[in-house]
């Protein structure tokens, strides 16, 4: 059977005959970011990188790639909310989910809007950062005043009966 593939770890044969795993990347993401790689002897390590990167946005935090101002870490990865230095917030979905929809690559301008008007109408109420919109237009801690009568609401509705 032949080695499963992995999209951004390509295979190399050294002059020694040995294996290495060159995993690819795109710093930020997108067409247009910096390419960048990292070399390992195991294709798992490899693979395990990757995908740390690429939950990261497709940014890694190794000494030697890391952006300014992050704390760069050994496994590749963004540092965990352990790691984070004491004045830095960890970072938020919501954060996230905006990064994520500017790095798209291959899709309209059409679409994107759509997807960020998907994102603000559907999932910001949920999320509690300032950036949220509620009903009232109210920012942040104003989402907590039109949430409390719904939660009242739903709590009546779906009460345990008495008998």
């Amino acid at each position: 059977m032949a080695p499963r593939k992995h999209p951004g770890v390509i295979v190399r044969t050294n002059g020694d005959g040995t294996r290495s795993y060159e995993a690819r990347w795109r710093q930020g993401g997108g067409r247009t970011g910096r390419r960048f790689s990292h070399t390992f002897d195991k294709q798992t390590a490899a693979v395990d990188a990757l995908t740390r990167i690429r939950a990261a946005g497709s940014v890694c935090h190794c000494p030697k790639h890391a952006p300014p101002g992050a704390t760069p870490t050994s496994h590749y990865g963004p540092a965990s909310p352990g790691e984070q230095p004491a004045g830095q917030p960890a970072p938020q979905f919501g954060d996230y989910a905006r990064a994520h929809i500017d790095a798209k690559t291959g899709i309209g301008k059409g679409y994107r809007r759509q997807l960020r008007r998907d994102l603000d109408r559907h999932l910001a109420p949920f999320l509690p950062r300032p950036w949220t919109r509620s009903p009232t237009g109210k920012c942040g801690s104003g989402s907590a005043a039109w949430r409390r009568p719904l939660r009242a609401e739903l709590s009546v509705h779906f009460a345990s009966p008495t008998l």
